[in-house]
């Protein structure tokens, strides 16, 4: 298993955490919230690493490379683009 994934336009994207740019986690409300207190590191590790998605941004086309879980494919999101007035 490498640390790349490809995006629809060819461009690989970088998956290491640490080592990547464009690599967002994202946690729910419910699970922040769910929290009370000072977060030490066990709690941020739950919250973000076994709980959260992560979000993947193609530095080509701009597209959102979305894991909702770690053992499934992506799914690709392409941004709407908004007209200048």
């Amino acid at each position: 298993m490498g640390s790349w994934i490809e995006c629809r336009c060819g461009r690989l994207i970088h998956t290491n955490l640490f080592a990547g740019t464009g690599i967002y986690k994202l946690i729910s409300k419910s699970d922040y919230d769910s929290f009370h207190g000072p977060i030490d590191r066990d709690m941020l590790e739950e919250l973000f690493f076994k709980k959260g998605a992560t979000l993947y941004r193609c530095t080509a086309c701009g597209r959102l490379a979305l894991e909702w879980r770690d053992d499934e494919a992506p799914f690709f999101y392409v941004p709407e683009r908004k007209k200048l007035s």
